[in-house]
């Protein structure tokens, strides 16, 4: 068992391993994988190809929207990494790191989460020199947050601001750094509103953070503890073992390079972006059709996720349903056409109540149920794996830096784009029956 030195587990090494590392003097090199249900192991160009007939489509722009904001994760690498590896060393020898924000949804995204780290917490009334925070904001940082984010930072808290660049540019109390979101806030609409896109981003610059801030501890010859889905096996008894603990002292990784595992995440987004824009753009027009078809009382909205209901009820956005809630795994939706944002598996009473012609149903979930070829039927394939995550790192026992949340909300802001008023005109889909 090895002992905490400075606030971080370290574990003694044999003596040949000793040996080899002063015979070499070289960095550990770690395999990075993604999970195979990722469903691509190449990188996604970056703009992926989409027929030509749906260019123009609201869904089409809001995912290319998303890709620009993975290429602009790509370009943040260098301030992602020298942020996270200034965090690692404070983290390592005992700071805290805690996340906060008026972005609703990113506490919850981001604490207790599959594939995340164990360590972090909700920002406490008082500060430690050295503390690390995480600060979200919709694109603008507010006169509030500035004064918030400066006590922070005179009490000798470093502060990572996760919003516009452009939108936050005011040089007045900022954060130490700002990682940016980009430019607009969303897809605008034609009645006004906007499907956002920063907040989006927003988790998506997180969890690359977070991949660069894994990869430097290691650096350090440190392994953050990170957790696993409750939803796979022994992930229960894991979290318990190592309850109250803030990193590994019973595995190494060796040193990962900075770059890679952030890289390795927006490969994966990118990739289940790819493969909406190939596939998905029919399928979220014929969605759309059947929303805006329907009375506002006559949609619904049920959704499984760790940013719901803050993210989805953005008063920046549209508010097309007349009823929302969880999805409830025992009881059908409700309303005549219904929006089932799922997790893992598909959400088979939903199904199955629509297949009895008691309903329309449009579903997202990582596995697709195979009877569910109807009429009434519509799935969209995020492109995520099972078990959240989406990195493997060689020689650690789960993946890690989940991608449903960000899938999820690529899926439905798509799905509001199709069903609203759109900013600029496009042209027919023709279809004879339904689009699979």
């Amino acid at each position: 068992m090895g002992s905490f030195v400075g606030g971080c587990a370290s574990s003694p090494e044999s003596s040949s391993s000793q040996q080899q590392r002063r015979g070499d003097d070289r960095r550990a090199v770690v395999t990075l994988t993604r999970t195979a249900s990722s469903r691509s192991t190449a990188k996604a160009p970056t703009r992926p190809v989409t027929p030509v007939a749906f260019e123009n489509y609201p869904s089409v722009q809001y995912l290319n929207r998303l890709s620009d904001a993975v290429e602009r994760a790509r370009t943040q690498m260098p301030l992602l990494t020298t942020s996270a590896e200034l965090a690692a060393s404070r983290v390592t020898r005992g700071a805290r790191l805690f996340v906060a924000g008026t972005q609703r949804e990113f506490m919850s995204e981001m604490i207790d989460r599959a594939g995340g780290l164990a360590l972090v917490a909700p920002v406490p009334k008082i500060v430690n020199r050295g503390d690390i925070i995480l600060y979200a904001v919709p694109s603008r940082l507010t006169v509030a947050d500035r004064h918030q984010i400066s006590r922070w930072r005179g009490e000798g808290a470093y502060v990572i601001g996760f919003a516009s660049a452009v939108l936050s540019s005011d040089p007045y109390f900022q954060p130490d750094v700002i990682i940016d979101s980009g430019d607009e806030e969303g897809l605008p609409l034609g009645d006004g509103k906007i499907c956002p896109t920063d907040t989006v981003a927003n988790l998506i610059n997180a969890w690359t953070w977070t991949g660069e801030f894994v990869a430097a501890c290691t650096r350090l010859d440190c392994l953050p503890i990170l957790n696993q889905s409750l939803g796979e096996d022994g992930a229960i008894s894991r979290a318990k073992s190592y309850r109250g603990r803030t990193f590994h002292d019973d595995m190494s990784v060796g040193r990962i390079p900075a770059g890679k595992l952030g890289s390795a995440y927006l490969d994966c987004v990118a990739a289940s972006l790819a493969g909406m824009l190939r596939k998905a753009p029919p399928t979220l027009e014929f969605g759309g059709r059947w929303l805006r078809e329907a009375p506002v009382s006559s949609r619904g909205l049920y959704v499984a996720s760790t940013i719901y209901p803050a993210h989805y009820d953005d008063p920046r956005a549209p508010k097309i349903f007349g009823r929302t809630g969880e999805l409830q795994l025992r009881q059908p939706p409700q309303t005549p056409v219904s929006l089932v944002i799922g997790y893992e598996d598909p959400p088979q009473i939903a199904i199955d109540y629509a297949t009895m012609r008691r309903g329309r149903l449009i579903y997202t979930s990582a596995r697709r149920d195979g009877a569910d070829n109807r009429q009434e039927v519509l799935y969209v394939d995020p492109h995520t794996p099972r078990g959240d995550a989406c990195v493997s790192i060689t020689g650690y026992d789960i993946a890690i830096l989940p991608s449903t949340s960000v899938m999820q909300a690529a899926v439905y802001w798509s799905l509001i784009a199709e069903s609203s008023p759109p900013a600029t005109r496009r042209g027919p889909l023709i279809l004879t029956s339904r689009t699979p």
